[in-house]
C-alpha cells in the first residue's frame, strides 16, 4: 500500500496528538545583524502603533502630521519616550514635548 506522507503525518497524529509541535516561523530563531534589524523594525512599527492606539483610546486626536511623526520614527528610545508621554497626554502634541 502506498501512502502520501501527508496521510501517514495524519495518522501518527490521530494516534498520539501530542507528538507533533508547532515548528515556530518566527525570526527569533536566526541571529545576526539582518536578522536584528528585521526584529527592531518589527519593535519600531509595534511601539508606533501602540501609541497611535493609546491615543485613540484616551480620546486624543491626532493630526496627519502627528501621525506621520509617529508613524516614520525610527528610533526605539525616542519612541519609548513617546509611549509614555501617550498614556497621560492631552493632546498628540504633547507626546513631543520637550518640557
Amino acid at each position: 500500500m502506498v501512502s502520501s506522507p501527508h496521510a501517514a503525518h495524519h495518522r501518527i497524529f490521530q494516534k498520539n496528538p501530542g507528538s507533533f509541535r508547532r515548528v515556530g516561523t518566527g525570526l527569533s530563531h536566526f541571529r545576526g545583524f539582518v536578522a536584528e534589524s528585521f526584529r527592531d523594525e518589527g519593535r519600531v512599527e509595534v511601539r508606533g502603533e501602540d501609541i497611535l492606539r493609546i491615543l485613540a483610546v484616551c480620546g486624543v486626536a491626532v493630526p496627519d502630521a502627528a501621525r506621520q511623526r509617529i508613524t516614520t520614527c525610527t528610533d526605539l528610545a525616542v519612541l519609548g519616550v513617546w509611549f509614555e508621554r501617550a498614556i497621560t497626554a492631552p493632546t498628540a502634541d504633547a507626546v513631543f514635548d520637550e518640557s
